[in-house]
């Protein structure tokens, strides 16, 4: 394989060209950065409603972990609406409890083996999309071992359910699930007690208020921060809001397990299946003052506070379902869910307009339902400037940086990688997004994270790029160079196989021997049909480089192809 060791040069400046090109980025927060099997199948579309490969590839990178052969031809037969439906009704890949295998990392392999072989791909992107901003991770110090899958799978399958559901609901859900609540202290959090000096404790209430539902300031419909007559944005809430909320969420804790009798700490091992139930003593029973001006009502005089009767039960469940409504109701909740999956699927600096645009559907779906996520993401991926070619040449800081999983997931679905996909979750997280273990409930990087261009010195939103360094980037370079030149990524200790046993370049192959063919077809598949002169020119010379002789076929088709996807271009979604 000489040729790679030759030329490893060659994609190493064409990828760390990226870093060169930008300034040491800020880490501002800059308000103006923001399976259905259809047998019959029909002709591709023609004239013009017609897709090219180029345009197919570009939506599929967006709805999906990265485009197919099958794929982009599903897209060309049937349009991008009509493939958006037949996402919406494939059947939910599910995690379950049975992925202890693989020494304890069972939910990491099969994260990768949804987003790669999963036929609900639009389900699961979203699904991982919304695990960048409603978060928790599988840290060692809140979860041991066992623990750490059995209380992220029921999180996981609430993300899946309702990411394409409602967004009320999937608030609910999330709240209720026990890795939530242990996460952020949600869990057996009581409610004030004078004589203790104990307090309930803030933090889920803060970060649901936070990240997962509002931002930190007062938004338009377009997504931009309000700002009061001197030009000061306008916080969102304040710590009597948090204050109150938090009191809300006193007295849950895990349901019983196996019959057993309902207690506060009554329980071991942890019942992470089940949603939390409250324990209506250690519930807050008095009355709560929300956004608004509602309040939740207090406890009826005539319903004791001990011991936990239905009535008390009820009573908590009550403030919990009326709390979510409260906030779900709240102005701010379209701008911020829209902006932040705007941000994930197209593109980080989405223009006030096209936020506009989608927060109509957010508040109104058309039949008078506020947060239905099929809606929203819908309008979201058929917008024009999502799917504009033109736009997306045109429009400075279009896209977003793509991070390491979906670096990762894109060569392997475009190439077919086969194998059980065991071990992969590491080498995202050599590239800076280890799956499922975000550093902190703030996620993977900010989403106000911002890079400043050359020579002009315009700021972007860039939030993926925080984790693009000069090291990530040579993973990124060694990984296309091990998958496009062996085919296999080393094999796994857990599983006893190796975990990709093998890609397929046979339609790059097919053209190989033909130079301008073989570049044209990987700028394509990979570049959109966007790639630069500069890049043009350095792949053409370095194919040519190699005779154009059968018995180099193979090796120019692996030439091109890993040199466009370890090129800087590759590293922008756009």
């Amino acid at each position: 394989m000489y040729f790679f060791r030759a030329r490893a040069g060659v994609a190493t400046s064409l990828c760390l060209a990226a870093l060169s090109a930008l300034s040491l980025p800020a880490f501002a927060q800059s308000s103006k950065v923001r399976p259905v099997i259809v047998k019959n199948e029909p002709r591709p579309l023609v004239g013009d409603d017609a897709i090219s490969v180029s345009d197919a590839v570009r939506f599929l990178e967006q709805c999906t972990f990265g485009p197919t052969t099958a794929d982009i031809a599903r897209v060309q037969q049937i349009g991008y609406a009509a493939f958006i439906d037949e996402q919406f009704a494939a059947p939910t890949s599910n995690y379950n409890f049975l992925y202890y295998q693989y020494g304890g990392r069972g939910i990491k392999v099969r994260f990768v083996q949804n987003a790669v072989r999963k036929p609900d791909q639009l389900r699961q992107r979203v699904a991982f999309a919304l695990s960048q901003v409603v978060v928790i991770n599988m840290q060692d110090g809140v979860f041991g071992d066992e623990d750490r899958i059995a209380a992220m799978i029921p999180y996981e399958n609430a993300l899946l359910r309702q990411g394409l559901g409602n967004y009320r609901d999937l608030l609910r859900d999330v709240t209720l699930t026990p890795g939530m609540g242990a996460y952020l202290n949600m869990l057996n959090n009581p409610k004030r007690d004078p004589n203790t000096n104990t307090n309930p404790n803030e933090n889920f209430s803060r970060e649901l208020l936070q990240l997962f539902a509002l931002g930190v300031y007062q938004l338009n419909e377009n997504g931009t921060v309000k700002t009061d007559v001197g030009g000061n944005p306008i916080p969102a809430y304040g710590n009597e809001e948090v204050t109150e909320f938090a009191r809300v969420f006193t007295g849950w804790t895990h349901a019983p397990r196996y019959g057993a009798s309902f207690g506060w700490f009554n329980y071991y091992p942890p019942n992470y299946p089940v949603p939390m139930e409250i324990f209506g003593p250690l519930h807050d029973t008095g009355a709560k003052t929300l956004f608004g001006g509602t309040v939740l009502p207090a406890l009826p005089g005539n319903v004791p506070t001990w011991p936990n009767s239905v009535a008390l039960q009820n009573y908590g469940r009550a403030d919990l379902n009326a709390a979510v409504d409260n906030i779900f109701a709240h102005n701010n909740v379209p701008p911020f869910v829209v902006t932040r999956l705007i941000q994930h699927l197209v593109t980080a600096n989405p223009s006030p307009a096209y936020v506009s645009r989608v927060v109509q559907v957010f508040k109104n779906n058309g039949s008078g339902v506020r947060g239905d996520m099929k809606a929203v993401v819908k309008a979201i991926l058929l917008d024009n400037e999502a799917r504009s070619a033109t736009v997306a040449r045109t429009t400075p800081g279009y896209g977003h940086w793509r991070s390491g999983v979906l670096y990762i997931t894109n060569l392997l679905r475009q190439l077919d990688a086969q194998g059980d996909l065991c071990g992969i979750e590491n080498i995202a997280a050599e590239m800076g997004q280890n799956p499922l273990s975000p550093p902190s409930v703030f996620s993977y990087y900010t989403p106000g994270y911002t890079i400043t261009t050359k020579p002009n010195n315009v700021i972007y939103g860039a939030p993926e790029a925080q984790n693009f360094t000069t090291v990530t980037a040579i993973r990124r370079i060694n990984f296309a160079n091990e998958i496009v030149r062996t085919g296999t990524i080393g094999g796994s200790s857990f599983s006893g196989k190796t975990n990709v046993t093998g890609t397929s370049l046979a339609a790059f192959q097919a053209v190989a021997l033909d130079t301008p063919a073989l570049v044209n077809l990987v700028n394509e598949r990979f570049l959109h049909g966007e790639m630069t002169v500069a890049i043009k020119n350095a792949v053409t010379t370095a194919v040519d480089a190699l005779p154009a002789t059968e018995a180099n076929r193979v090796n120019r088709a692996k030439t091109a192809v890993y040199l466009a996807t370890a090129s800087q271009e590759y590293q922008v979604q756009r």
